[in-house]
Formats: C-alpha cells, structure tokens, sequence
C-alpha cells in the first residue's frame, strides 16, 4: 500500500520548538490550552507519534519546515508541524484511515494545490487538549523525493525520525520564497 521506508546516517539532536497559534482560522479549532511550553511538549509528542505510525506502515516520510530548522541550524518558533511523504495523492483516503485509527483528528482537511507544493492538511487533537496543525507535503516534485528518501535519522525516545538534510532542506525552502522561508535559508547557511 505504501512505500518502503529508507535513510541514510543515525544521528541525535534536541529539538526546541514553541507554538504559535496559525491555526485559529481553521475549521474544528478549538483554541489551545496551557503554556507555551506545554503546546511545545504537545507538538513533539504529536510529531513522535504520527512518526511512529508513519514509520510502523512504511510510509517514507521526514520532517521539513521550521522544526526542522531548528534541529539543522538554530531553534525558532513554530507554530506547526511539517512532514514530506512519499504516497500518492489517491493514498490519502488510506493514510487518514490508518491517523484515525490511532489520534484524534479533529479536522481532515483537504487537499491544496500550490505551483510547487501538494498540501494536505490536517488538524490533531492532543492529550492536553491543544491543537496541531500538520502540513503533509506529497513528495510529487524531484526535490522533495530525494529529500524524503534520504532523510537523517534522529533517534528519540524510542522514535525514528526521519529529518531532511540541510542541503535540501535549502532547496525545498528556496522552491517556496516565502519570508520566512528565506530567512530560514539564512539561518541555514550560517551554520
């Protein structure tokens, strides 16, 4: 049903996030609860788990975006969670059966179409009653296929996940231009 999942080199390193609240405009947000810190704590243990899985069903899958950022070049806020995965957009059906199963989906989202990017979004109940916002990017561009079949694993807990190199990293996130996406590329480069 899904693809194999592969990587390259094991590697550790802490990752620092905070969240912001970008998903306040979405359908079934109901708003977050708690600090800061327990919003970070609630966003690293939605991105655990949705590895986990991801991971379990063969699903190549590695994280992207500012989390990623902040675990290649410095931390920074974030206010979601970006994962790269290698499925057809036909599979999504599947992948949000398989989501279901085990965490609490408040909204399926729908699928966006960008000039450079496949999006689909969705909206995770946590334990401590916040709201995760994750952004699945379908891998149907060359870059974004190489990225997610080549990740650097980083080992934490007991959890794979997969990341995206730097290098490529800065080539996914030149694709987009955005602001922050530039001064990703910056932060990027400097380290």
């Amino acid at each position: 049903m899904f693809h194999t999942q592969r990587g390259l080199s094991p590697a550790t390193a802490p990752l620092g996030v905070a969240r912001g609240d970008q998903a306040d405009d979405l359908p079934g947000h109901t708003g977050t609860k708690g600090t800061a810190v327990d919003i970070s704590r609630s966003l690293f243990e939605t991105l655990k788990n949705l590895c986990r899985i991801l991971g379990a069903a063969h699903v190549d899958h590695c994280l992207i975006g500012g989390l990623a950022v902040g675990i290649l070049a410095k931390p920074r806020a974030t206010e979601d969670i970006d994962l790269l995965i290698h499925i057809d957009e036909q599979q999504i059906p599947s992948l949000m059966a398989l989501l279901k199963k085990h965490l609490d989906v408040i909204h399926e989202g729908h699928v966006m179409h960008f000039p450079q990017a496949t999006i689909w979004r969705t909206l995770i109940g946590t334990p401590a009653g916040d709201t995760v916002v994750v952004d699945f990017l379908l891998a149907n561009h060359e870059v974004y296929r190489e990225a997610v079949l080549n990740p650097i694993k980083l080992a934490v807990d007991d959890v794979s996940i997969p990341v995206v190199n730097r290098e490529l990293l800065i080539k996914i996130k030149e694709l987009s231009g955005r602001p922050q996406d530039l001064l990703d590329i910056t932060s990027l480069k400097e380290k």
